[in-house]
């Protein structure tokens, strides 16, 4: 009885909501006759909100397809280079998390994707890192020359020169110790900097706290990256066999 009690006030509030929406939908047009039925306004409201809806679906499941591509496009990755591949799991933005690592040289070497924030705006981002067994003081970035390295030249920013004209054009290398790090970007390494710019990698290597980083803009789900990442990992172990037989900070040979 205390159920059936209510239903007669429960039909009431949703006959009183239909009567509010119909007396909006018969709202008179403007200018027009009473009685008039103008309900576009309340038409355009519905699709504009559906079109948001849509949109914002889109732009989801456009991510989460990049998402997977970029991960299988990485498992293949790890397995051309012989790392083992470690998936991100069931998140939303798995590929994020997921990576390749694995051991050259006696250096952990990872592959992976990340992503930056700058305010609501944010870039996805390949990379491989080599970790130096032993940190040293050696610092030092490698990039091809930019309009924004040219401004930083204007303003001091002054580069280290190989006495290569072909290369130095090219590349902008900076370091804390410009003479061993000039010293060492030998021929053979500066031929294989030319060769991956050549072939479309346009990202910074660097060194910091005993870790060798290169990344570029960009995810693995672009096959043409994942072609071109082996010679970037490459690169990179070169890089880290310089870091490590780098003077200390006090100017001393590396100790064995």
């Amino acid at each position: 009885m205390h159920v059936q009690g209510h239903i007669p006030f429960v039909a009431r509030r949703v006959n009183g909501g239909i009567g509010i929406w119909r007396k909006l939908l018969a709202r008179p047009a403007m200018g027009g006759q009473d009685g008039v039925m103008n309900s576009a306004p309340f038409i355009q409201m519905f699709w504009v909100l559906v079109s948001f809806i849509s949109f914002g679906l889109l732009i989801f499941f456009l991510a989460q397809w990049e998402c997977r591509k970029a991960e299988k496009n990485l498992a293949a990755l790890a397995e051309r280079l012989d790392f083992a591949f470690v998936s991100g799991g069931q998140r939303l933005i798995r590929a994020t998390f997921s990576r390749a690592t694995g051991e050259l040289r006696g250096k952990l070497v990872e592959v992976f994707n990340y992503v930056t924030y700058n305010g609501k705006n944010s870039e996805r981002w390949s990379a491989v890192s080599a970790r130096l067994p032993h940190a040293r003081g050696l610092t030092f970035t490698l990039g091809v020359r930019s309009f924004l390295t040219k401004i930083g030249e204007m303003f001091g920013q002054l580069a280290l020169t190989t006495r290569d004209a072909g290369f130095d054009a090219e590349w902008v290398a900076r370091s804390n110790r410009p003479e061993f790090f000039s010293a060492a970007l030998l021929p053979e390494l500066r031929a294989k900097l030319m060769a991956a710019h050549a072939a479309g990698s346009h990202g910074r290597f660097t060194l910091a706290d005993g870790l060798v980083t290169y990344a570029e803009s960009g995810s693995f789900a672009d096959a043409k990256r994942c072609e071109r990442f082996p010679a970037l990992v490459d690169i990179v172990c070169d890089l880290a066999d310089i870091a490590e037989v780098a003077p200390d900070g006090d100017g001393a040979a590396p100790r064995s």
